[in-house]
């Protein structure tokens, strides 16, 4: 990621990072500018090896050899061939997501994907999913990069906000946010809409004590709008497991 999508990314960001700090305002809580550079900067550290790297994509795209015609086969596979689900399903659906909203028309239906599916009732499709409506701004080959920065930044604040708001001091708070956001949940579902809807459940939980202890209408609406974000985030179980500890 580099060049003029490196920058649109940067930009992307930035607007997503007012968009959670204004929902930070809305449950009645402030983000800090430390905070929100560390959020900034969490997912480029984490993720630097596919920014120097200009032709280097976050795709498990080795698990099409052999699948192919034509490709070689190798005798060392690779490691990471269970996240092929990337490959052979997610790609193929937001493309399909995308070639709908070109057309101006909604991803009701495929006819192309998986020989014919209705893309709006597969959750996993993320045909409305807030993080992949961002990353849509951008090509194809970056989607999951751009994905996976914007969930990590929301990941981050989100979990840091949370500790915060039940009591834990600063440093505590920070080492919550760093945890959540680069843990097994968030990570070992990197490229999955697992990882999509877990950003936003320390939103939902926070957006649950805020409401409860201080029932404001400001409070009511960010907290409505966060579930709304979780359930659309594309992995209905994670949402329904988020909203369980709301």
């Amino acid at each position: 990621m580099a060049g003029r999508y490196g920058l649109l990314l940067l930009a992307l960001e930035a607007l997503w990072l007012g968009v959670l700090w204004l929902g930070a305002r809305g449950l009645g809580q402030r983000l800090p500018r430390p905070v929100l550079l560390a959020g900034f900067a969490l997912p480029w550290l984490l993720l630097w090896p596919w920014v120097s790297e200009s032709t280097r994509l976050l795709v498990p795209s080795q698990c099409l050899i052999g699948q192919v015609p034509g490709t070689p086969l190798v005798v060392n596979q690779d490691p990471y061939a269970e996240l092929s689900d990337t490959v052979f399903q997610f790609l193929p659906w937001e493309l399909e997501v995308r070639r709908a909203f070109k057309e101006g028309r909604l991803p009701l239906w495929s006819d192309l994907a998986d020989g014919g599916s209705g893309l709006w009732a597969n959750p996993q499709a993320g045909a409305l999913s807030p993080l992949a409506m961002a990353a849509r701004l951008l090509p194809i080959q970056h989607f999951f990069f751009a994905t996976l920065v914007l969930k990590l930044a929301t990941a981050f604040l989100g979990g840091w906000l949370l500790a915060r708001r039940v009591g834990a001091r600063r440093l505590g708070a920070w080492l919550a946010g760093t945890s959540f956001a680069l843990g097994g949940g968030l990570l070992g579902w990197s490229l999955f809409p697992h990882s999509s809807a877990a950003a936003f459940i320390p939103w939902v939980v926070l957006g649950a004590v805020q409401a409860w202890r201080r029932p404001r209408p400001r409070t009511l609406a960010t907290t409505a709008l966060a579930t709304a974000a979780l359930a659309l985030a594309g992995h209905p179980e994670t949402a329904l497991a988020g909203g369980l500890l709301a």
